[in-house]
């Protein structure tokens, strides 16, 4: 059986299984209020972003009030691509934020197939 990561946790907790409670949101502000709600210290992560997502996520974590552990924002190195003239990456530590400059070539090597594209907008209409 293969299940989305929602399903999982829908059958985890009707199984009276503890989850971490999330929520989808679409702005910074929207995700300062959430982890506000949520009541617990957070931590901004990344799986796989280009530098587009992880300065997102460099937003989200320098408007947080209070960020008490390390971030996982360092994640674009492990693309063997990006859609960026100069990917973010950590120097000691620490993610400079510049102005990102998307490189149309870059962009156009890294389109995903017309068949990821069809799995992902139908994932994107059962989420």
């Amino acid at each position: 059986m293969r299940l989305f990561e929602y399903q999982g946790k829908q059958i985890l907790k009707k199984s009276g299984i503890p989850i971490a409670e999330g929520a989808v949101v679409s702005t910074v502000q929207e995700a300062v209020a959430a982890a506000g709600e949520i009541g617990l210290p957070v931590v901004v992560s990344s799986a796989l972003e280009t530098s587009i997502g992880l300065r997102a996520g460099l937003a989200l974590a320098a408007a947080l009030p209070e960020l008490p552990y390390a971030c996982g924002l360092n994640t674009a190195g492990l693309l063997a691509d990006d859609v960026v003239a100069a990917p973010l990456a950590a120097v000691a530590g620490l993610v400079a934020v510049t102005d990102l400059v998307v490189d149309p070539v870059a962009l156009e090597r890294t389109r995903a197939s017309a068949s990821d594209q069809a799995f992902w907008q139908a994932r994107l209409v059962q989420t």
